[in-house]
């Protein structure tokens, strides 16, 4: 019943959103144009100009950022598939962790002013490295801990350095690539995103079914540090 009242309380405030979006939100007219196959063409142009520009040997940064957000993806979506399972593990009630993820939330809402302040300090290659090697190897630790306190701090310097990361990855992105096919590579990092989601997802099931959260856990954690040191090769000094 708990469950059910969680899932009715979010499609309300959707329901809500929905009326408040149709009543206030203005659209502008626009002119309706016939579909046109040359629209075609110059799509797939464009996805080579990006895939070309990304692969091209000169630009180092964004082909790394590219990986560095395929590796980082499929690590973080497997550990945020361990994660419930872990704190059932050592003994959290299913109905308590979004409680425990409730109260995090409070003290990480510095994270993103500091990692700016460090980023800025430190310059994205050092910041972005340093970071993701620190959070891969709390991830491992946490995937070991045996006990629940342990884990809940692990769980708290994660989701701050993930917090504190994030915007930088962005902003590194943004720096390194060229403006005319900026929103090209954007879509295609989207993709990347969502294809090394789907198979973190999917490995990191078979894994666990197969080899236990404690290997889950340390093949996640590898794979957050394995990031790290591509911030480090790509990103300039």
């Amino acid at each position: 019943m708990q469950f059910r009242l969680v899932w009715l309380a979010i499609a309300v405030i959707n329901f809500i959103m929905t009326l408040i979006l149709l009543r206030y939100m203005k659209e502008e007219k626009t002119k309706h144009t016939r579909f046109k196959f040359k629209l075609i063409i110059k799509s797939f142009v464009k996805v080579k100009e990006a895939f070309t520009y990304l692969f091209n040997k000169k630009n180092k940064t964004a082909r790394g950022i590219a990986l560095a957000l395929f590796t980082g993806m499929l690590g973080l979506s497997s550990f945020f598939i361990e994660v419930p399972l872990i704190l059932s593990k050592l003994g959290l009630k299913p109905e308590i962790i979004s409680g425990v993820f409730s109260l995090m939330g409070v003290f990480i809402l510095f994270a993103p002013f500091l990692g700016e302040k460090l980023a800025h300090k430190f310059g994205f290659r050092i910041f972005l490295g340093t970071t993701s090697i620190i959070v891969g190897l709390v991830i491992i630790i946490f995937g070991i801990s045996p006990l629940l306190i342990t884990a809940i701090i692990c769980l708290v310097l994660i989701y701050t350095g993930l917090n504190a990361t994030d915007a930088i990855h962005e902003s590194a992105f943004q720096h390194s690539i060229p403006s005319n096919c900026r929103a090209t590579i954007g879509s295609i990092m989207s993709v990347v995103w969502g294809i090394s989601t789907a198979l973190g997802v999917w490995l990191i099931g078979l894994i666990i079914t197969f080899a236990g959260l404690g290997l889950a856990g340390l093949i996640s954690g590898l794979l957050v540090i394995f990031t790290g040191f591509v911030y480090f090769y790509a990103l300039k000094k």
